[in-house]
């Protein structure tokens, strides 16, 4: 697969340090270490100096050729909702570092900069009669199609909508996107049969956004949701998690070989986490192996079985 925009890995990868610190703690890591690419990225973002990548008069990122992580195509000049979602995230999470580290300026500008950004996404994507957010906004005007990726406005660190407005927008994706094997590409019947596969990766943005809005009842329906998925993995790529799923159906699982499947079982590490603190029971017996492993050391009797039993599958 091509590799992403530089633009798009600038913002995936301040996410990532972002998680990094958050685990460990570390400022001493993070100063030596991250600081100085960190900071240099989001500065060439912001004063245009990054490839490809422009900020709008109304704070938006635009991206020339935004490579997203489905089939879904973008038109030309497409403002795309995921990209803006990554944007004001990792301007957000650049301040608080840049805080931390006692750099006041850049904090203060890049806070200024995602505030601005932020007002813009609902006056250019919220479609109020369908209660969801714009897939994309082109010159032409908005692509209304409901589509997955918005599900990084309500599921990254800093939520982009109001509660009421991010309530809608998640029940319209559980009623048209939600399936046993992930968030589709596109409602059911799409002429695209690759847009209604299912995606298991983006489980992890519904996880947090499920919780964020819904607390212990988001909990609950994430550790049912877990419990059938359990199901998807008794098949074609063992010990991972297949990347999509024909129709969002479990027997029919899409594995592109040239990709790595390791992101989808992290997803489903991450649910576990956030649900459960710690894999267990049930939910032991259906983590690929080498996560089980590192998540909790050597493998007991019971699970070891239990894990064998899906290899003879």
């Amino acid at each position: 697969a091509a590799m992403p925009d530089p633009g798009v890995q600038i913002l995936l990868w301040v996410l990532a340090a972002q998680r990094v610190v958050e685990a460990s703690g570390d400022l001493g890591f993070l100063k030596l270490r991250i600081k100085d690419v960190l900071f240099g990225a989001l500065d060439g973002l912001v004063r245009g100096r990054t490839v490809g990548a422009r900020v709008e008069p109304d704070g938006l990122l635009a991206l020339d050729g935004p490579d997203r992580f489905g089939p879904s195509p973008l038109a030309a000049g497409a403002l795309a909702i995921e990209i803006e979602a990554l944007w004001i995230n990792a301007l957000l999470v650049g301040a608080d570092i840049a805080t931390r580290l006692g750099d006041e300026a850049r904090a203060a500008l890049w806070s200024t900069r995602a505030a601005h950004a932020r007002e813009a996404v609902p006056a250019r994507f919220w479609l109020e009669d369908l209660g969801y957010l714009a897939d994309s906004v082109t010159p032409a005007g908005p692509d209304t199609t409901l589509r997955p990726w918005q599900i990084f406005a309500v599921g990254l660190p800093h939520c982009l909508l109001p509660a009421d407005r991010s309530l809608r927008l998640l029940a319209a994706v559980e009623r048209e996107l939600l399936t046993p094997c992930g968030l589709r590409g596109a409602p059911a019947g799409a002429s695209n049969s690759r847009e209604s596969a299912a995606w298991p990766f983006l489980m992890g943005l519904y996880c947090d956004a499920l919780v964020r809005l819904q607390g212990e009842e988001g909990k609950r329906r994430m550790r049912e949701w877990l419990k059938g998925f359990g199901a998807c993995l008794d098949q074609g790529a063992l010990h991972h998690v297949s990347e999509l799923y024909e129709d969002g159906h479990p027997r029919r699982d899409l594995l592109r070989m040239g990709h790595h499947p390791d992101p989808q079982a992290g997803e489903l590490v991450h649910h576990l986490l956030v649900v459960d603190h710690r894999p267990h029971g049930l939910h032991r017996a259906v983590l690929p192996r080498r996560l089980l492993q590192a998540l909790e050391g050597p493998l007991d009797a019971e699970a070891e079985a239990g894990l064998l039993s899906l290899e003879d599958a």
